[in-house]
């Protein structure tokens, strides 16, 4: 009967409405939280390495700080990272990555990412990012940090300067959504002469 089938029609549709919002406030709610987690960076430390801070003139990022590393063979510096949650859930952070940068990355600088003593799980693998797993919750209005180390590789090659945009990258995931926070700054690094010995041996 056509008045029963509009009742029904109009049930359904209440129905649906009632799902749609929870729903679509857990994607506004989970997309407000992968927002709120922000990486800060900071370069404790650095032995024999010239270091120039500027700031960007990229046009997506328009004044963003970038640090250029000229490298040496005793090249060692410690970069500080902090991850912060100034959201209003817990998130749970995966992983700490720095790419291009890896034991395959093939530049003249490295990276080892310690997290707690442990050694990064990328050592040893044919892997073009350096990573470790952070494996933990992250409260909401909390912060950890971790600890990057940045070090000359003899066999990498490096013709000209290398950038690393918006580095690190820390992966994460709140209420069920992946998501990824990078740092604000740009790492750039080059050879402290015209060409490094691992370029020389190939």
């Amino acid at each position: 009967m056509p008045g029963t089938l509009t009742r029904r029609t109009a049930l359904a549709a209440a129905a649906a409405a009632l799902v749609a919002v929870p729903a679509g406030g857990w994607y506004v709610a989970s997309a407000a939280t992968a927002a709120d987690v922000a990486v800060e960076t900071r370069l404790a430390w650095c032995r024999d390495t010239p270091l120039e801070r500027r700031r960007g003139l990229d046009d997506d990022r328009p004044g963003a700080p970038v640090e250029v590393l000229v490298v040496t063979p005793r090249t060692r510096c410690g970069v500080d990272v902090r991850v912060r949650n100034d959201g209003t859930f817990p998130v749970h952070l995966d992983r700490a990555v720095a790419p291009l940068l890896g034991p395959a990355g093939g530049a003249v600088l490295q990276a080892r990412v310690k997290v707690g003593g442990q050694p990064p799980d990328s050592d040893g693998r044919d892997d073009g990012d350096a990573s470790s797993p952070l494996d933990r919750t992250l409260p909401a209005g909390r912060s950890t940090g971790f600890r990057i180390v940045l070090e000359f590789r003899a066999d990498g090659c490096t013709a000209g300067s290398t950038t690393v945009e918006e580095w690190p990258v820390v992966t994460f995931s709140s209420l069920g959504r992946d998501a990824r926070a990078t740092g604000p700054t740009d790492l750039v690094f080059r050879w402290r002469g015209p060409q490094n010995p691992g370029c020389t041996a190939l």
